[in-house]
């Protein structure tokens, strides 16, 4: 997701909601953190692949995700690379 529209779904007046079913990955989980709220099913798994590509993730994209689950889930969904 560009800074641009990750910018404008937070800057958004109305309320941004995330329907997540299944998997959500890469730049789905990065809309999803843009948004204010997240609706997910129970069989729905959230990861970043850009480990296993050799890329990276700017920092205020890691700091929304730590400040939305937490440091140990933060580093589990990066540190496996799903």
């Amino acid at each position: 997701m560009s800074d641009k529209a990750a910018e404008a779904t937070r800057a958004c007046p109305k309320l941004a909601i995330a329907m997540v079913r299944g998997y959500c990955i890469g730049g789905g989980a990065a809309t999803a953190t843009n948004c204010d709220t997240r609706i997910v099913s129970d069989d729905s798994k959230f990861g970043v692949s850009a480990g296993k590509l050799g890329l990276r993730y700017r920092y205020e994209g890691i700091k929304r995700l730590t400040d939305l689950v937490g440091p140990q889930f933060t580093a589990e969904i990066f540190f496996s690379a799903c």
